[in-house]
């Protein structure tokens, strides 16, 4: 992003796809958060809470961008996804645990580091930072909704992937003493049979 204070934003429009991702991904948010205790992952997740939060988007998003008439099928969707991914417990949430800053758990960050010259800044955004005890690791968690057609092309080209490398350097800067070992995409499909 350039480094200028009056840039102005650009409206793009919105798809039933995106939107149902970004809904999942605020759920899969509050999943994480409601598993926080007393400054630490205590590894306890709540279903409802996330569930309330994805639906809560949904809703919002339908009513702007006009598509009531498929609220239901997404809402349903969207409940599969946190579902099975609570259900299947993907390795972040069993080998690993949400790491915090001062008491704060690291879900939805953006971190940004000055390129060419301060020019310009380069940011990412974590969905969280995860830590593993032993053998003793810090990792950047990346929630992906993908349809099961496209699957095979997103894991093909996962290597190539600028996101995750880009993602890892600039962790590397803020989090200095941690043994960051790469990227993990947690992946949700939405049709799969």
């Amino acid at each position: 992003h350039p480094s200028v204070s009056n840039s102005a934003g650009v409206v793009t429009s919105s798809s039933t796809a995106a939107d149902l991702g970004k809904a999942v991904h605020a759920g899969l948010e509050q999943y994480r958060l409601s598993g926080w205790r007393d400054g630490a992952d205590t590894g306890v997740y709540l279903l409802e809470p996330a569930m309330e939060v994805m639906r809560s988007h949904l809703i919002a998003d339908a009513e702007m961008m006009s598509y009531e008439a498929e609220l239901d099928e997404l809402t349903v969707v969207g409940e599969k996804l946190i579902t099975a991914y609570d259900e299947e417990r993907p390795g972040s949430l069993t080998d690993w645990r949400l790491l915090g800053d001062n008491g704060i758990p690291l879900v939805e960050r953006e971190y940004a580091i000055p390129i060419l010259g301060g020019r310009f800044l380069y940011t990412v955004k974590t969905d969280a930072m995860v830590q593993r005890a032993n053998p003793p690791a810090g990792r950047a968690v990346d929630y992906k909704t993908k349809s099961y057609r496209y699957l095979n092309d997103f894991i093909r080209a996962t290597p190539l992937l600028g996101q995750g490398w880009g993602e890892v350097a600039v962790l590397h800067v803020f989090f200095p003493h941690l043994n960051i070992d790469g990227m993990q995409y947690e992946l949700l499909i939405k049709d799969r049979g």
